[in-house]
């Protein structure tokens, strides 16, 4: 491949790469690395980490929190404490009753 085809070739891939930026977030949860779909466009919140997001940090960024529920990815954002309390409820009361 000689020097223009090496520049197209680098041209494709920046481009390819800026349009998912533009258009995705890229999401790392405990399931892997996930793309979802912005629901504005723009370079803002790109990449996020959500492995450790507690409340207020679903809070803090309300257009992940949207493209999330848009998605139907809610399965891979972290459980609310009271999620969390209802299921530990729950599985206590089902090993009393054995379910």
């Amino acid at each position: 491949m000689g020097r223009v085809g090496s520049f197209l070739l680098g041209v494709a891939v920046g481009a390819g790469t800026l349009y998912t930026a533009m258009n995705y977030h890229v999401v790392r949860s405990e399931g892997g690395t996930h793309l979802v779909r912005k629901t504005e466009v723009g370079l803002g919140g790109t990449y996020a980490d959500i492995r450790q997001y507690s409340i207020s940090d679903w809070r803090q960024r309300p257009q992940l929190t949207q493209a999330m529920l848009k998605a139907q990815r809610s399965d891979l954002m972290a459980a609310s404490p009271t999620q969390n309390l209802q299921q530990r409820v729950g599985s206590i009361v089902g090993g009393v009753f054995g379910r």
